[in-house]
This record gives C-alpha cells, structure tokens and sequence, in this order.
C-alpha cells in the first residue's frame, strides 16, 4: 500500500520507505506508484509529490498535474471571473444580510421584559447572589471578583458550620 505515513491506514509505508520505493523503481509520476502499489489516497498525495519532486530535481508538473491546474483555473473562472453570473445574487444575500443586523444585546439592554431575564435568582429578582462579588479592573470596569479559592457549588453547610448541634443520649 502507498498510503505513506498515515496513522489511520494499516501496512502503510512509512516516508522513508515510501521513497525509497519510488527511488528504487524510478517512478516520475503519481499514476505509475498507484498502478503499482495500490490505491492512493488525497492526503498521500502532497507527500508523494514532495518525494518525487526530490528526486527529480522538482519536476513533478506531469499530465495528472497539468488537469489539477486546469481545475483551479476553472475555479478562478467561477469565483473571479463570475462565469455563472452568481455575483450579483450573492452580492445583493450579503447585503440582505448585513441590512437585517442588529446588536441582539443592546436591544436585551433597551427592553426591560428581556433584561429582567438576567438576575440571580428568578423567584428573588431584587436579591443578589451572595457569592457573586464584584471589582472594578484596571480598565475601570466591573467584572466579578476572582477567588483565589475553587468555588463550590450547590454544598449544604453542616450543622457545625452552622453553630448548631444535635444532643445525642438519653435526657
């Protein structure tokens, strides 16, 4: 199998002897090694063109090479040049597009129903969440303070943490 070095592929060949099968057999072209050592897959491709292109001074630019180009060519054509005359569609999406924007939160901020969605606690809407603190940063901007300590959540506090006990025995 010529699947070089992929991982993925079982018995592949590594790099090394990937090229030295090339260079043993003198292949010059993709087509040939494929012919004769099995399928090839399009990420071996770039690896076997680098192979052959140190062997042969880099001068892999053969029929198989000369159709890839012709495509890109094709591709320029579409994108570029506009041959399927989609331009002027796509132009006229993007600026349907860019028309029907708008900043999602600032309108949140403008319209107080949404806005009342944002508080701590949903059945307590006027009483902050005690383990949410706030600093101002060095930008001048509130941001929730830093704990140098791993927050725990959803933790019950004992009844010691508390200050309150259990009496335990007979009265």
């Amino acid at each position: 199998m010529i699947e070089a070095s992929h991982a993925r592929h079982r018995g592949a060949l590594s790099r090394q002897e990937l090229f030295e099968v090339v260079a043993v057999h003198g292949y010059r072209r993709f087509d040939e090694i494929v012919e004769s050592h099995g399928r090839g897959c399009d990420n071996c491709k770039p690896e076997i063109a680098s192979i052959l292109a140190s062997l042969h001074n880099g001068h892999v630019l053969g029929q198989e090479t000369r159709a890839m180009w012709g495509g890109l060519e094709r591709v320029r054509e579409v994108v570029v040049d506009d041959a399927l005359g989609l331009g002027a569609e796509l132009e006229a999406e993007m600026a349907r597009h860019v028309g029907g924007y708008f900043d999602e939160w600032r309108a949140t901020l403008d319209d107080p129903e949404k806005l009342g969605r944002f508080v701590s606690f949903v059945n307590a809407p006027g009483v902050p969440d005690p383990n949410i603190r706030f600093v101002v940063d060095e930008r001048g901007q509130i941001a929730p303070e830093v704990s140098a300590e791993p927050a725990v959540l959803g933790v019950t506090p004992t009844l010691g943490q508390l200050g309150l006990s259990i009496p335990v025995g007979a009265p």
